[in-house]
């Protein structure tokens, strides 16, 4: 963290007019925030100057960080550090849930329309969801600082034609990926949509407000993206989903999706990724228990996709896009994916934690954990040991420590996690 706003000692009153970077720091900031915090309105951005205006007075290191931040993103993370608390008030930020820009309407309406009329005749089945699906992305890469209203403006509006260079690149990448693969709406544009939009559209209504903001399916709480896959992904039945439009409650919702389950078979899943990968990562070797109850724990957690899973036996080759894409999450890092790649290091030859320290830490501090939910991976000792040897959280001095107490001993052990980080006041 960037620590309180009055660290870098104070800059004397707040009287006399502002110098000129921290009228230059204030107005980036402002435009950020305009750009990157939900529905926030005029009236609001006043509030948020006054907030940078009191943080400039009272800090002179303020305005100096807050200009050399690049991103959007990172500004408006830093002012929520740095300002006042109002400003987290003024300034919900939620990542599936941007703020919506009038350029996008035009992104995303004309792509569909170049789509009916080129090489996909039936999107026009979908064209709400399919639209929405594109201005939503629009409107995640301006809210990120990846582009502007302008830039967007002048890379695709309502005038772009159909034959235009970039816009038959993106038609023939809905279709086709660059490797080969289907791409995105293949099945749209040759079959249809999976499942009644209408449906898909009511039940993601009453679904959306109801999921977490943490975890594998929190993109689900935007309603667009959330009918878009209940109608192009054959993943979740659509009983399920029928299930839910007269759900009156959460708890509702979630019985609804209680009876998905998890695959039949995650335990041979597991061993079938494990076995894979140590051909591509030959440290795993030394820790193939525990990829494989990783690999068995996240499978039984229902995230992924039920039907690839079940069709894995012992003799599936690795490069099946059920098991590649499991081994290719934990063994790459790439930069754009930030929970993936926790392995990529170890498979270098980075060792986080030594074994012996690993199991040790792992034989005290798996007992005294709960089997399921959050915990799961730390409850099962193989798991617990392969997090430690080959990630950086919890830090080793966690890991040394759990080493070092009792066997039975969960207070001591719990009392080896550093305490959650306070925000600043």
């Amino acid at each position: 963290g960037a620590g309180g706003a009055g660290g870098a000692g104070g800059a004397g009153g707040a009287g006399g007019a502002p110098d000129a970077a921290c009228v230059e720091a204030c107005a980036d900031l402002r435009a950020c925030a305009e750009s990157a915090c939900s529905g926030i309105d005029a009236a609001q951005l006043d509030q948020v100057d006054g907030l940078c205006a009191t943080a400039c007075a009272e800090n002179d290191a303020f305005a100096v960080v807050s200009r050399g931040i690049v991103s959007c993103e990172d500004r408006v993370a830093f002012a929520r550090q740095t300002l006042d608390a109002a400003f987290a008030g003024l300034c919900s930020n939620d990542p599936f849930n941007p703020p919506e820009q009038p350029e996008c309407d035009a992104f995303g309406d004309r792509i569909v329309a170049c789509l009916a009329e080129t090489a996909c005749p039936r999107v026009v089945e979908t064209e709400p969801l399919v639209s929405a699906s594109y201005i939503l992305y629009c409107n995640e890469l301006i809210a990120a600082g990846q582009s502007s209203p302008a830039d967007i403006a002048a890379f695709i509006n309502a005038n772009t034609p159909c034959d235009a260079p970039v816009m038959t690149q993106i038609v023939a990448e809905q279709l086709q990926a660059a490797d080969g693969s289907p791409g995105p709406l293949a099945g749209i544009c040759a079959e249809g949509p999976v499942n009644d939009v209408a449906g898909c559209i009511a039940a993601c209504e009453v679904v959306a407000p109801c999921i977490p903001p943490e975890g594998d399916g929190a993109a689900l709480r935007n309603v667009d993206r959330c009918a878009n896959y209940c109608a192009t992904s054959a993943d979740i039945p659509y009983d399920v989903w029928a299930c839910n439009i007269d759900a009156d409650s959460c708890e509702a919702v979630f019985a609804c999706f209680a009876p998905i389950g998890a695959p039949d078979n995650c335990a041979l899943y597991g061993d079938r990724v494990s076995a894979c990968m140590v051909e591509a990562c030959a440290p795993a070797a030394e820790q193939v228990a525990g990829v494989a109850a990783l690999v068995n724990i996240i499978c039984e957690g229902g995230s992924l996709d039920r039907a690839a899973v079940e069709a894995v036996t012992a003799d599936t080759p690795c490069d099946a896009p059920a098991i590649a894409g499991l081994a290719a999450f934990l063994l790459v890092d790439q930069p754009e994916a930030p929970d993936d790649g926790f392995m990529a290091a170890y498979c270098d030859g980075t060792v986080a934690n030594a074994a012996e320290t690993c199991a040790t830490a792992c034989g005290h501090l798996s007992p005294c954990l709960p089997p399921d939910g959050d915990t799961a991976l730390f409850a099962d000792a193989a798991s617990c040991e392969l997090l430690c040897v080959a990630g950086n959280d919890p830090a080793p001095a966690t890991w040394a420590c759990l080493a070092e107490v009792e066997p039975g001993a969960c207070e001591a052990a719990f009392a080896c996690f550093p305490p959650p980080a306070m925000p600043d006041e």
